[in-house]
C-alpha cells in the first residue's frame, strides 16, 4: 500500500502555459506554472514533463509526473495549441517597355522557418494583372492571391506587387521598382536587361540613391 499522505496529487494542480506557441520549426517545449492551493511546484523537485507531437503546428501533449520519491504523486496530461506560423507571398514587381508581350509574372516566399524552403509547402498562388500587349504607360497592380497553396504549417499573406509600363531610362522608374518586405529589406526585378538585386537599407534613412545601377 502507498501512504500519500501529506503529498499534492498532480492530477489536481492547476497548470498555466504561457502563450501562444508558433510554429517555428523546432520541437516546443513550453514551461509551465503549476500551483496548488496557492502553493507554486517546482520543475526537477516536485514534477518532470515529458512531450509528445510538440514539432508541427495543431494539437500538441504535455505530461506533467511525479518526480520519485519527492512532494507529489500522480501524473496529468495537458494539451496545448502550436498555431501555424505566417509566411508572405510576395509578388514580384516588374518593368516592362511599351508593347512588350505579357511578361511572366513570378512571385517569393518570406518567413521559412530556419532550414526550411518552398519544399515545406505545395501548390502555387495566382497572379494577376489587367496588363495586356500593347496598353499605354500605366503601373499596373499584380495581384496574388491564394490559387492552390497549402501548408502543414503555415498560413499565408500576400503583398501584390506593380507592373510599369513605360520608356526612358530605368532610374526614372526605379522609385516605383522599390517592394517592402519587412521595414528595412527590399527587393527588387526588372525584365528586358535593366536591374535585378535584392537590397537591403538604413530603414530610419530610406535612401534609395544607394541602389542605383547601370543598366546590365
Amino acid at each position: 500500500m502507498t501512504i500519500t499522505v501529506g503529498k499534492r496529487n498532480l492530477s489536481d494542480v492547476t497548470v498555466n502555459l504561457n502563450g501562444p506557441l508558433v510554429y517555428n520549426g523546432y520541437a516546443q517545449e513550453p514551461v509551465p506554472i503549476i500551483s496548488d492551493n496557492g502553493a507554486t511546484l517546482s520543475i526537477s523537485n516536485d514534477f518532470i514533463l515529458s512531450y509528445s507531437s510538440n514539432k508541427n503546428a495543431g494539437e500538441a501533449t504535455m505530461k506533467i509526473e511525479a518526480v520519485p520519491g519527492g512532494s507529489c504523486y500522480g501524473e496529468q496530461t495537458v494539451k496545448f495549441t502550436i498555431a501555424k506560423a505566417e509566411l508572405t507571398v510576395t509578388a514580384d514587381s516588374l518593368w516592362v517597355v511599351p508593347g512588350s508581350p505579357l511578361p511572366t509574372y513570378t512571385y517569393w516566399f518570406y518567413g521559412f522557418a530556419p532550414d526550411e524552403d518552398e519544399s515545406a509547402i505545395s501548390g502555387e498562388p495566382t497572379l494577376t494583372c489587367d496588363y495586356s500587349q500593347g496598353y499605354e504607360d500605366h503601373v499596373y497592380t499584380i495581384s496574388i492571391s491564394q490559387g492552390s497553396l497549402s501548408a502543414e504549417n503555415y498560413t499565408f499573406i500576400f503583398d501584390d506587387g506593380n507592373l510599369t509600363v513605360g520608356d526612358g531610362a530605368a532610374d526614372s522608374y526605379f522609385e516605383k521598382f522599390v517592394v517592402s518586405v519587412s521595414g528595412d529589406s527590399e527587393r527588387v526585378y526588372l525584365l528586358n536587361g535593366y536591374y535585378k538585386l535584392d537590397a537591403s537599407y538604413g530603414s530610419e534613412s530610406n535612401e534609395k540613391s544607394d541602389y542605383r545601377r547601370s543598366p546590365d
